[in-house]
C-alpha cells in the first residue's frame, strides 16, 4: 500500500503543467493471484475549475506464475473516469504482461524486465444512448 505523486511541466514558461496521483493497494491471495487498486488521478493546473480533474474508479487483478522457468506476471484494470473534462474518454481498460529475470542473489529485485502492455480506452455507449454519465 503506498501513494506515488508527480508534477509534469511542458510547454514554454511552464505553460501546461498535470498533477498525478497514484495510490496503489495489492492484495495478495492463493496460488499467486492478487487484487489491485492502482488509479492514476490527473489534476490539470491551467485547466478550468470544471475541467481539472480526471477521476478514475475501479480495480483490477493479476497473477505470477511461471510459463517453464520463465516468472511471468499478467494482470488486468478496468476503470470508469467518474470525475473528467469535456471530450475525455469515459473509461479505460489497462492489460499489463511482464516478464522477468532475476540475476544475482536471492533477494534480489526483478530486473532486465520486459513489459508489454496496452491500455485501451472505452468508450461506453452512454453519450448515444443520451444517458448521463457521473461527474458531468
Amino acid at each position: 500500500m503506498g501513494t506515488l505523486v508527480g508534477n509534469v511541466w511542458a510547454g514554454r514558461g511552464g505553460a501546461h503543467y498535470n498533477q498525478m496521483i497514484t495510490p496503489f493497494v495489492y492484495y495478495n491471495v492463493q496460488k499467486g493471484w492478487y487484487f489491485m487498486y492502482v488509479p492514476t488521478l490527473t489534476a490539470n493546473w491551467v485547466g478550468s475549475a470544471n475541467d481539472r480533474w480526471i477521476v478514475p474508479v475501479g480495480a483490477g487483478f493479476g497473477r505470477v506464475f511461471k510459463v517453464g522457468k520463465q516468472p511471468v506476471n499478467a494482470r488486468t484494470q478496468i476503470f470508469n473516469n467518474v470525475l473528467r473534462p469535456n471530450g475525455r474518454q469515459l473509461g479505460r481498460c489497462k492489460l499489463k504482461l511482464n516478464l522477468c529475470s532475476f540475476k544475482g542473489e536471492a533477494s534480489s529485485p526483478c530486473f532486465n524486465q520486459l513489459q508489454i502492455s496496452d491500455a485501451v480506452r472505452i468508450r461506453y455507449a452512454v453519450k448515444r444512448l443520451s444517458l448521463p454519465s457521473a461527474g458531468r
